[in-house]
């Protein structure tokens, strides 16, 4: 048997026969057109599971505000959402009612009930309140 080491690339492949017949090189375009296609759909499912626990945030933060800020008429606005240690949902989430606004916090473990923490005041929220 020959040093196929040696030889060069042309004459490898004629010498060992061809590795792939062209029925199955299209076969391995199209697995890896598939595989990289799931790659890049891999951020669809935090995207669902924020647009699923969204409705449950709001409501957290809604019942929050309703007792510090002592008003019942109350509007909330999500700021920002993302996935924490792929195990929490964390939304900010503005509450106004009453002439007044006050930022949450909302945390909702995956499979559990969502808890809304108060924000800390920012510049902005202190001038707003007053």
């Amino acid at each position: 048997m020959k040093n196929l080491c040696k030889t060069p690339l042309a004459a490898q492949r004629l010498q060992a026969g061809p590795s792939v017949t062209p029925p199955q090189r299209g076969f391995h375009w199209l697995a890896l057109a598939l595989l990289g296609g799931l790659a890049g759909g891999c951020a669809a499912p935090d995207a669902q599971v924020l647009n699923a626990n969204e409705p449950a945030a709001m409501q957290a933060a809604l019942s929050r505000a309703r007792v510090d800020l002592d008003c019942v008429r109350l509007g909330a606005t999500a700021h920002s959402r993302q996935i924490a240690d792929r195990s929490r949902a964390v939304y900010a989430i503005a509450v106004q009612g009453c002439g007044r606004q006050r930022d949450y916090t909302v945390v909702c473990p995956l499979g559990s009930r969502c808890s809304a923490e108060a924000a800390p005041p920012s510049a902005d929220n202190a001038e707003r309140n007053r």
